[in-house]
Order: structure tokens, then C-alpha cells, then sequence
């Protein structure tokens, strides 16, 4: 069959879709739509199966936490260490939260209070001028 043939094959073939009626056009597509979408579902379930299939396989290449940082003195010093660090910074930063950690007195803190309220009501009055 040489191109020309094919050619004039292809335009009859849409010159036959054409005449048809609007419900036959839009059976033939859906049915082609849905010959696609099962086509489409085989290869991806199947591609899903092989692919929990092969998941058994990789499991084995993990590297647990122990084969990963054996347990030795110098780990086990730093582990500690860590923890010890970590309470640390954790005290430190309560204790810097309480009143008085800055050096100030809890006067001193409330003096501080009153005058940003003071200012804050000084500028919600000049506001609503």
C-alpha cells in the first residue's frame, strides 16, 4: 500500500464520521474514551503490582539506628551529653522568661507596663481626634 492509498482511505473515513448524527459521534467517542481508560487501567495496575511486589525486596537494604551508630563509649558519651545540653537550654530559657532574669526588678517591669500603657492610651486619644 503506498501513502496515497492510506491517505484517501483516512479522508472517506471522516467524511463517513462526519454524516453521522450527533449521537452516534458521541458513542463513538465515549467508546473510545473507555476502551482507552481500561487500556490505560491494565498498565497501571499492573504497574502498581509489580511495584509492591518488588518492595519486599528493598526492605532488606534499611539501615537500622544500630547498624547505623553502634553503641560505643564515645556515641554513648555524646547521647548523654545531649541530653544534658538540651535540659540545660531548656531550664535556661524558662528561667530567662521569668520576671526579674534581665536584672530587672518586678518594679521595674511594672514601671515599664505603665508607661507603654500610658503612651498607648496618649495615642488612641490623638486617634480620635
Amino acid at each position: 500500500m503506498d501513502f496515497q492509498k492510506v491517505k484517501e482511505k483516512g479522508k472517506s473515513f471522516l467524511a463517513k464520521l462526519q454524516q453521522l448524527n450527533d449521537g452516534q459521534k458521541k458513542a463513538i467517542l465515549w467508546s473510545v474514551v473507555g476502551v482507552l481508560a481500561v487500556v490505560m487501567g491494565y498498565f497501571w495496575f499492573k504497574d502498581t503490582l509489580d511495584k509492591f511486589e518488588n518492595m519486599d525486596l528493598n526492605l532488606g537494604n534499611f539501615q537500622t539506628v544500630e547498624n547505623y551508630a553502634p553503641e560505643t563509649e564515645e556515641n554513648l558519651e555524646f547521647a548523654d551529653n545531649s541530653a544534658t545540653n538540651s535540659e540545660t537550654f531548656w531550664q535556661e530559657t524558662v528561667e530567662s522568661a521569668e520576671p526579674g532574669a534581665g536584672g530587672e526588678s518586678e518594679e521595674d517591669l511594672r514601671g515599664q507596663i505603665k508607661s507603654l500603657e500610658e503612651r498607648l492610651n496618649n495615642l488612641e486619644q490623638n486617634n480620635q481626634k
